[in-house]
């Protein structure tokens, strides 16, 4: 690894300073990379993920285990963030349906707090799948005290969560309410309603084919919304 354990402790910084020069290694996803997520998609079986398993850790696993680094490189350790970012980081394709045999067709990784977990605290996770590359922020109720402790915090000041929303969707992020994509116009409306038991996501995508022309700029585009994800991060985190 490139990069020495965080340690908790540390409050997280109203704003993430990227360093001018970092040094990134991350070379970009290839064509590769999706036409292999398409086919898991197409027949998204345990099996089918065995057959494909060796491709998925080369042209998935491998450049995203890259990514996964520079992010660490480029924005938690120069912010001293008390993040975990080495074990259990990343999602499985296998799905946990208690052997029904069944297979996800994308990967994602979050970062998590320090004594957390990667699905017990709020998740802001970079993911690939066949339709692209995506940077985004995920609040559910299996957060449990976090999204409780959020949820509480929102209903004192329900139009301030809506607002920092809205004001992201207006920067081309996407907005979701339980599954349901909120069109612009409705989602402050949407938000300040929203019951303890709702999911939110809140997401930048790039489609497949810009994911490869930009190659290893990818980073520097997930940096950029990382930053702008921020404010609304360390709110819905309690920071």
């Amino acid at each position: 690894m490139r990069f020495s354990e965080t340690r908790a402790a540390a409050p997280l910084p109203p704003r993430l300073v990227i360093p001018e020069a970092p040094d990134l290694r991350f070379a970009g996803f290839s064509n590769r990379a999706f036409d292999v997520l398409s086919r898991l998609r197409a027949k998204p079986t345990a099996e089918n993920y065995h057959v494909l398993k060796s491709q998925l850790r080369e042209f998935v696993h491998e450049p995203f285990r890259e990514f996964r680094d520079d992010l660490v490189v480029a924005y938690v350790l120069p912010n001293r963030l008390p993040m975990e970012t080495e074990r259990n980081v990343f999602s499985r394709f296998l799905k946990n349906d208690f052997g029904a045999g069944a297979s996800h067709s994308h990967l994602w990784l979050s970062f998590y707090r320090i004594g957390r977990t990667r699905l017990k605290d709020v998740q802001l996770a970079s993911s690939i799948s066949p339709d692209g590359f995506a940077v985004g922020l995920h609040v559910a109720p299996r957060m449990g005290a976090v999204q409780r402790s959020f949820y509480e915090r929102n209903r004192a000041r329900p139009d301030h969560f809506a607002d920092m929303v809205a004001g992201l969707q207006s920067r081309h992020f996407s907005i979701s309410l339980s599954g349901v994509v909120l069109p612009e116009g409705e989602t402050r409306a949407a938000l300040r309603s929203m019951r303890v038991s709702d999911r939110v996501s809140v997401r930048a995508m790039l489609p497949a084919g810009e994911v490869v022309q930009v190659r290893g700029r990818l980073i520097m585009w997930a940096l950029a919304q990382t930053q702008l994800l921020w404010p609304l991060y360390r709110y819905v985190a309690g920071s």
